[in-house]
């Protein structure tokens, strides 16, 4: 029986590709303990709470998308979005995910070994988990990320620079970096009005704009060369 189960786990995460969940895996015949015994043996990987996965199975980017599995409505933003886009320098040590304000618990860890931090921030505004969030497919998962242009302006309304902020999640040297390279021609990544259109949205625009022109009025002169 338990070789049986083993079997039916490593081909169904085989046929999909992708974490799956333990509900998913309780579906083909899997039990809690067989996925224990498993994991301890190296058979497969404790991706996050509650999901699993091959080992090796994928993308740097792995563990969001097990995440992902585990709670589909999170969005990777500020510098975990930005770490992504290629568009920050800091390293940010915990991943960044927002998730609906009356969502329960949270909880990451991508093994023993390899523990995902969170750090979770709780949004209440609908248009906070749709503009400017884009679905990637990491590892056959769709996984929402902030795009680059609503991460500049994250990373701005989450800093001290922004007035309005009441908790900082973001120093303002870290938005800064950002801001410089989203716009660096060399690396095409941002679109200005983008930025402007999703700052609006959050009643940022007035605030962000004399930074966006500070920063363009550098690049035009070859100030940033």
């Amino acid at each position: 029986m338990a070789g049986r189960a083993t079997k039916a786990v490593i081909d169904a995460l085989a046929g999909a590709g992708r974490p799956m969940s333990v509900a998913e895996l309780h579906s083909v015949g899997a039990s809690r303990a067989t996925l224990h015994r498993m994991a301890e043996a190296g058979e497969i990987e404790r991706l996050a709470h509650g999901v699993y996965g091959l080992p090796d199975l994928g993308s740097p980017y792995l563990n969001w998308a097990a995440l992902s599995v585990r709670v589909p409505c999170a969005v990777f933003c500020l510098t975990s979005a930005a770490t992504f886009h290629r568009i920050t320098q800091n390293m940010e040590t915990r991943t960044v995910i927002a998730v609906p304000h009356d969502l329960g618990q949270v909880q990451g860890g991508r093994g023993k070994a390899y523990p995902v931090r969170i750090r979770l921030l709780r949004w209440r505004r609908e248009e906070s988990f749709r503009e400017g969030v884009d679905i990637h497919e990491i590892d056959g998962v769709p996984v929402r990320i902030t795009s680059p242009e609503r991460t500049v302006v994250d990373m701005f309304r989450f800093s001290g620079l922004n007035q309005r902020c009441r908790k900082v999640h973001v120093q303002d040297e870290a938005f800064l970096d950002c801001i410089a390279k989203a716009l660096d021609p060399a690396n095409q990544v941002a679109q200005v009005d983008e930025i402007g259109r999703i700052a609006e949205v959050f009643g940022l625009k007035e605030a962000i704009t004399p930074f966006v022109q500070s920063f363009q009025h550098a690049i035009n002169t070859g100030y940033m060369a």
